[in-house]
């Protein structure tokens, strides 16, 4: 590990790309298909010869249409990282996740943002990332929803043992320019950076797939590299990977819903927050609604060495936070009383309960309009973890007798919920 530590600070175009990793490498690709566009073929084959002139566009911005602002959260335009044209108008999609984690919905959006634009049509779609993920089907391919085209995945391996053929075969030439001399010794140096990543990798948290351990990752020799949260991102999809299939071999897809973003109330959603993985395990009636004034959430999030049990509601408008606050953790609901605990008995006015770490999270009185939006999360939460790390077996079985209660306050509530509704 040491070795490969001491090339990346030694290299001068790793240290460049500290800044943003991610977007780091996606303008480095960018800018080589523009100028050479044979490197492109490691992403589109054959393709690159059709590339239109100036048809090679980062941070493309798509017009989201009215009909999706409400899918798909938001008024703004949306961007693609890599946008190839082709001289028929048709266009390659590349999404570089080299931090962060992929998510289905994600990929489609791009379709269905094209679909609704009359200048282009979709081609085709790819994936980048630096290991397959839990998307990823047999090796190669992310199935998406019916009548969304599948998205091809292709390694960061794959892509500079691509770039460094190419780029040594242009080196081998007669008559090559010094200025192409310099470009490929530093595509050549580009890769001997990635290689060090993808060795650390395996030599880390890889591991951890095997031994089926869920860690967090505190390295010094991997911060001094900024390399920490790339292992937290693996350490997540290990999990996440794990608890899927686990979770449908045991059939808690027939009780609880099949796992999968817009199509049941039970989600597992990755995240990346304040330096740590974050994944919340919940029942979230706005996935299905759209509701963001009137919902139901609860479930577990597991946030670095913190398990939580959580819990948020949607206030009426104007109602006072400290309100919520006591009608959650007073209901005599038995399985609200389960859920909570010892808290009701240790009722602290905004405070943490010392007793059982139950914090509050409540908006001001002043931000009553964002309030009514947001809503008010409530979790209490232990430590999980023994000396940094824990079997995925053990982790599921907490999560998945958590959630069988956590259902039980959803449905409840759910119930509440339509009859407030209705009387309304």
């Amino acid at each position: 590990m040491k070795k490969h530590i001491e090339e990346l600070k030694k290299s001068i175009t790793y240290s460049m790309s500290l800044g943003s990793m991610e977007l780091y490498h996606t303008n480095f690709w960018a800018f080589i298909i523009k100028k050479y566009p044979e490197f492109a073929s490691v992403f589109i084959g054959e393709d690159y010869r059709h590339i239109k002139e100036n048809g090679v566009i980062r941070e493309k911005k798509l017009s989201c249409q009215q009909s999706l602002k409400q899918k798909y959260k938001g008024n703004g335009n949306k961007s693609v990282d890599i946008f190839i044209v082709l001289n028929d108008n048709s266009v390659y999609v590349i999404e570089n996740k080299f931090k962060s984690i992929p998510t289905k919905s994600q990929l489609e959006m791009y379709y269905e943002l094209l679909e609704t634009d009359k200048k282009y049509t979709f081609n085709r779609g790819i994936l980048v990332a630096p290991f397959q993920t839990s998307i990823v089907e047999n090796g190669k391919n992310i199935v998406l929803s019916p009548g969304i085209p599948n998205y091809s995945f292709v390694s960061y391996e794959d892509v500079i043992n691509h770039f460094e053929m190419i780029a040594k075969e242009y080196i081998d030439k007669k008559n090559i320019s010094e200025n192409e001399r310099f470009d490929m010794s530093i595509i050549l140096s580009y890769c001997n950076d990635v290689r060090n990543i993808l060795e650390l990798i395996k030599l880390g948290p890889i591991k951890d797939y095997t031994d089926e351990k869920y860690r967090i990752y505190a390295s010094n020799m991997l911060d001094s590299v900024g390399l920490n949260d790339l292992c937290y991102k693996l350490s997540v999809e290990g999990f996440i990977q794990y608890f899927s299939n686990r979770y449908e071999q045991e059939g808690m897809d027939k009780i609880y819903g099949k796992i999968g973003e817009g199509k049941t109330d039970f989600v597992v959603r990755p995240g990346f927050s304040r330096k740590h993985a974050l994944i919340d395990f919940v029942f979230d009636s706005r996935i299905r609604d759209n509701d963001d004034d009137d919902y139901v959430f609860i479930g577990i999030q597991i946030q670095g060495n913190q398990y939580r049990r959580c819990y948020e509601r949607a206030p009426e408008r104007g109602e006072n936070p400290e309100k919520i606050y006591q009608s959650v953790i007073l209901d005599d609901n038995e399985y609200k009383r389960a859920w909570f605990g010892k808290c009701k008995d240790n009722l602290v006015h905004w405070g943490v309960l010392e007793s059982n770490k139950v914090k509050i999270c409540p908006y001001s009185s002043s931000m009553q309009d964002k309030m009514c939006k947001y809503g008010m999360f409530i979790y209490q939460h232990k430590n999980y973890l023994e000396n940094g790390s824990i079997k995925y077996s053990q982790l599921y079985e907490m999560i998945m007798s958590d959630i069988k209660l956590a259902k039980k306050i959803y449905d409840y509530d759910m119930l509440a919920r339509f009859q407030s509704k209705k009387r309304s």
